[in-house]
């Protein structure tokens, strides 16, 4: 998948059959694509939505059923939830933010959405557990981090966050590789 196109990876789904990803197209708009991880012929990459407007931020729910997303078709950012795969023309979609929202995250057990609206993390319990995506009304779950990416610990009760300053300390990074053979010595 070799392009001179700049792209930037959002997810991986949970089994590792699908890579999601977003492109900017001609008119300077994000747009989300989906790349098929297995099989055996040629791994082509699939719009998951083909619109006239931004879209960015694409997860996968932990099932890998839906896919919570950015989009600005209402004219500002807003959160956004789909079938994946997508069903013929398009399938249903459902709103999850309210007044904007930018970088969506599912809970580990797929019952709660968290995204970031001015500085502020909101969560709104989901069912996805039917054919239709069901929400609940968000609630702000903490202020003051700011407009950024962010992490949620398996049991969602730690949210990882980066923190810029002006005055920064560098701080060693270790990344441990073959780590598993070490237990054995």
């Amino acid at each position: 998948m070799k392009s001179d196109v700049d792209k930037l990876v959002y997810d991986w789904s949970r089994d590792g059959r699908f890579l999601m990803y977003s492109v900017r197209n001609s008119q300077g708009l994000n747009q989300l694509w989906v790349l098929p991880m297995s099989g055996d012929g040629e791994r082509k990459p699939i719009p998951f939505l083909r619109a006239n407007f931004d879209q960015r931020d694409g997860k996968f729910s932990p099932d890998g059923r839906w896919v919570a997303y950015r989009s600005a078709e209402s004219g500002r950012g807003e959160i956004y939830v789909r079938p994946f795969p997508p069903p013929p023309g398009g399938g249903g979609k459902w709103m999850v933010s309210q007044g904007g929202g930018e970088f969506p995250h599912w809970s580990r057990d797929g019952k709660e959405l968290f995204y970031v609206i001015d500085g502020q993390v909101m969560v709104s319990q989901v069912d996805t557990s039917g054919s239709a995506f069901q929400r609940g009304t968000p609630r702000v779950l903490f202020k003051g981090v700011g407009s950024t990416a962010f992490d949620v610990s398996a049991d969602g009760t730690r949210f990882l966050f980066p923190i810029v300053g002006a005055e920064t300390t560098e701080f060693p990074f270790t990344v441990a590789l073959n780590w598993m053979s070490l237990l054995k010595k």
